[in-house]
C-alpha cells in the first residue's frame, strides 16, 4: 500500500491526445502506445475514440501492480508518468478499455533514447485527419502532405519539444487519398491516410 501511495506521486496530469519508437503507423486495432520521453518519463498515448471510463494499471516485474488509475475517455488522451522514484526495469502498462478489452505493453525503464512516433486518424469522411506526433529529439518537425497524384496541398514545419497533435482539414482538396510525410532530424517516414 505504500508503495501504491508512492506511485500516485508519480502522476503528472495531461489530458491532450498524440499517437505512436522511429515512425510508426499504430494499427488500428491497438488501443494505445507508451512513449518514453527520457530516461524516466513515459507518456501513455490512449488513441481510441470511444467513451467511458479507461482504467490504467502498472506492474513491476514481479507481477505486482504498482499503479493503477481510472480517467474518462472522450476522445483519446495521453498521460504522463514519472518513473524517477521507481528502480530500474521492466514494467506491464495495462489498458482496460471502457468495452471490457485488455491491451497491454512491456516499457524498459531506465534507458533514454530519441524517439519519434507519429499517428493519423480519420476523423471526418476521409477529408479531415488527425496527426499526432510524439518525439523526445531535439529536431523540428516537418509535415508534408500530398495527394494521390504526389502534388503537395499542404506543408509545415512544427517545432516543439515533446510532440503534438493537430487537425488537417483537407475537403478543398479534389484527392481521395494523401501521404502524409513526417521528417525529423536523421527520421522520416510517409505514412497513407486512410
Amino acid at each position: 500500500m505504500k508503495f501504491l501511495t508512492a506511485m500516485a506521486a508519480m502522476l503528472i496530469a495531461g489530458t491532450t491526445t498524440f499517437a505512436s519508437a522511429n515512425f510508426l503507423k499504430v494499427d488500428p486495432q491497438n488501443t494505445f502506445n507508451v512513449v518514453q520521453n527520457n530516461k524516466d518519463k513515459f507518456k501513455l498515448v490512449y488513441f481510441k475514440p470511444d467513451q467511458g471510463e479507461v482504467k490504467i494499471n502498472i506492474y513491476n516485474y514481479s507481477g505486482e501492480k504498482v499503479y493503477e488509475q481510472s480517467v474518462i475517455n472522450s476522445d483519446g488522451f495521453s498521460q504522463p508518468f514519472n518513473f524517477e522514484s521507481l528502480p530500474v526495469g521492466e514494467y506491464k502498462f495495462e489498458v482496460i478499455n471502457p468495452d471490457g478489452s485488455k491491451t497491454s505493453k512491456i516499457v524498459k525503464h531506465g534507458m533514454a533514447k530519441e524517439t519519434v512516433k507519429a499517428n493519423i486518424l480519420n476523423v471526418n469522411d476521409g477529408k479531415r485527419f488527425r496527426l499526432a506526433v510524439l518525439k523526445y529529439a531535439t529536431s523540428p518537425v516537418s509535415v508534408v502532405i500530398t495527394d494521390d497524384n504526389d502534388k503537395v496541398v499542404f506543408e509545415e514545419t512544427i517545432k516543439s519539444g515533446e510532440g503534438f497533435r493537430k487537425i488537417y482539414d483537407l475537403t478543398d482538396s479534389e484527392s481521395s487519398t494523401f501521404n502524409f510525410q513526417i521528417t525529423s532530424g536523421e527520421y522520416s517516414v510517409t505514412v497513407p491516410a486512410e
